[in-house]
This record gives structure tokens, sequence and C-alpha cells, in this order.
């Protein structure tokens, strides 16, 4: 009925993605570009769509347009760090957590997954124990310590530290979370 508002046609385009419906849903999301080109929500929506359809080059790309269009839109600086994470741009994914908490210091996800990046990343370049204890602490913090995927990050994090004995206690609290 009004198929000049851009954002209706993002809005279905979100429904039809949602029902995994993604060639319909391309066509809106670009449609809602045609006549919007400046949407960062519609850019945030047709990378999330390339990210479920397996093109990451092509979400990355909106991804970027969406974070340039909107800079503190953490939602897609959270999904874009973990698309470069997924890509192997490690440092890149560590700087887009660290933006995000800059604007969002309690985004708990950020916390646990810039930290198990920290702690784990198979480049050497990135790893930093001290940082990542610093973070996973945090995250621990603001999820009230009862989160086993938090208190998992915390031991891999005490464990690329070299805290080794505080990284077994705290795998055990993280086991004995997940046995209750």
């Amino acid at each position: 009925l009004i198929p000049d508002n851009a954002d209706m046609q993002n809005n279905l385009g979100t429904a039809l993605a949602d029902e995994g419906r993604t060639a319909e849903a391309l066509k809106y999301f670009q449609k809602a570009l045609e006549l919007k080109p400046d949407s960062a929500k519609t850019h945030y929506n047709l990378a999330s769509l390339f990210v479920a359809r397996g093109q990451l080059d092509e979400a990355i790309k909106h991804y970027q347009r969406a974070l340039e269009l909107m800079p503190d839109f953490t939602r897609a600086r959270y999904q874009f760090g973990l698309v470069l994470q997924s890509r192997g741009k490690f440092a890149a994914s560590v700087a887009q957590f660290e933006k995000i908490l800059e604007l969002d210091p309690k985004h708990i996800a950020t916390h646990n997954n810039l930290a198990w990046l920290l702690a784990t990343c198979p480049d050497n370049s990135v790893r930093d124990g001290k940082r990542a204890v610093e973070v996973a602490q945090q995250a621990v913090q603001l999820s009230g310590g009862k989160s086993p995927e938090i208190l998992d990050t915390l031991a891999a994090a005490y464990a690329e530290a070299g805290r080794f004995p505080e990284a077994v206690e705290t795998a055990k609290r993280a086991l004995n979370l997940n046995a209750t």
C-alpha cells in the first residue's frame, strides 16, 4: 500500500528474515536502501541476513556502513566483532569489543567474549592474560557470579595469566553451577 516507505520495506524484510525467507527479505532490504540509503538499521538488518546466509564479506560491508552512520550502535558493533572474530581478524574484533565497553561498560556479553578472545586467541599478539582476567572479573561481577559460561571464561583467563590454582578453582565453580 505504501511502496515508497523505507521503514515499512525494512520492517517487512525483517519479518521475512525472521521466518527464514531470506531471498524475499533481501529484496525488501535492498528496496529500503534504495529509498533511504543512510539507514543504519537497514544496513544492520541486511548484514544480519548475510550472516545467516553465510555471506560474511557482504555482512562486513553492511556492518561497517551501519557503524559509519551510527557509531554508537552497540548491537551492530557486537555482531560485527563476532563476524570479524570468525574471519580470523582477531585484533579488529578486539577493537570492536573494546569500543562497545567504552559505550556501554555493563554489556556483559561483550565482557565475556572479549575476555575469552584475550585468553584463548590463536594469535599470540592478541592474547593478553592480564587484561583477560580484568575483563572476565568484570563480567562475573556484572552477572552476579552465577553464570557457568562466564566463570569458564574467567578460568581460561586465569590460566592464560599463569594463575593456575585460581583457574582450577574457578573451573570447579563453573562445573558445580552446571551440575545444579
